[in-house]
């Protein structure tokens, strides 16, 4: 298996709600409907002060949607789900027997697809054609790897739970830095040089960010 990482230039409703709310839209759900629209069932996380403003004008500012439903999801984002023309992207992976991967990620100006394809002769078909449709804005194969795919999967729990830039990067250092391994590559007197922050900081957010994290994966919490 064949897995294909390709983002093209996007104008569409759910880069335009990422430029709005100036956060990414994870779309969880992508479904055809018929050659031209999709159901989709997306996520965006929101600050609150645009929060209000950003439903009242939805259904006038995203006209590439035929409907649109939305509600509030956990204090801090918004759950919609709609019938939304598409840029012919789940119609070629239909036709090349290609599946998509979920999350799919709308940003300010792009859209970013992850695809498990059979192999190099459909990915030669699978990029012909999108190409002839879309502005490919980058692209990227390799052989599917089972952390490949687990690496897309995890920005979902990240942003449903609302671990920030500035969390994510100093949990991402105590990783790279071996914080985590057993014994202990580096000790928190060091991290905290390398890092320039106080002890007390990076332990607070580490032990922060771990539990929004473990909260919305394990059952029962």
């Amino acid at each position: 298996m064949i897995i294909l990482d390709m983002s093209v230039k996007s104008s569409c409703g759910l880069s335009r709600i990422a430029h709005d709310f100036e956060e990414e839209v994870l779309s969880l759900s992508v479904l055809p409907v018929d050659k031209s629209f999709n159901s989709i069932v997306a996520f965006v996380g929101v600050k609150e002060k645009n929060l209000e403003y950003g439903i009242k004008s939805w259904k006038k500012k995203y006209d590439d949607f035929e409907s649109l439903d939305w509600d509030k999801i956990g204090g801090h984002g918004i759950l919609f789900r709609g019938i939304k023309e598409g840029h012919g992207i789940v119609k070629t992976l239909v036709k090349y027997n290609a599946t998509l991967l979920t999350p799919t990620i709308a940003g300010d100006g792009y859209e970013r697809f992850l695809i498990l394809i059979k192999g190099k002769k459909n990915l030669d078909d699978v990029i012909n054609e999108i190409s002839r449709n879309n502005q490919v804005i980058s692209l990227n194969y390799g052989e599917a790897t089972m952390k490949s795919i687990l690496n897309w999967t995890s920005k979902v729990i990240l942003d449903l739970s609302n671990v920030n830039s500035r969390e994510y990067e100093i949990l991402y250092k105590a990783y790279k830095y071996g914080y985590f391994t057993w014994p202990r590559e580096i000790s928190l007197e060091e991290l905290s040089n390398k890092m320039g922050m106080s002890q007390s900081t990076i332990i607070y957010h580490i032990r922060n960010t771990i539990y929004k994290i473990l909260s919305n994966i394990l059952p029962g919490s």
